[in-house]
């Protein structure tokens, strides 16, 4: 969910991101044959084998696995915000912009 509900930015999504995305609704739809009755269509992208909202906790333990398998130790979930930022910013991205892709109501230099 957008930090801000006025924002109603273009997202432009790279080829192999939209075919991962692809991918996981195809086997969010064979979990939810599986699950039968007791699975909730909630429009989730990421969710339980029931359709429930993923707890933080959940979301963190498994990318702190990943990024250990990753050979990336202490990468955190919230940290991909501010690895995010920096590779923005040294990027030439306008603070503002980041600022705003974030989620931000105003850039701080």
């Amino acid at each position: 969910m957008l930090k801000t509900a006025r924002w109603r930015g273009l997202v432009v999504l790279p080829a192999d991101t939209v075919a991962a995305l692809r991918d996981q609704r195809r086997h969010q739809l064979e979990e939810r044959l599986a699950a039968g009755g007791d699975y909730v269509d909630r429009g989730l992208v990421f969710c339980d084998l029931r359709g429930a909202p993923l707890s933080p906790a959940t979301v963190s333990r498994r990318f702190e696995r990943l990024g250990r398998a990753a050979d990336l130790p202490g990468l955190t979930f919230h940290g991909l915000r501010h690895t995010f930022a920096t590779l923005a910013l040294r990027a030439g991205v306008p603070s503002k912009v980041v600022a705003e892709v974030l989620g931000h109501a105003s850039a701080h230099h």
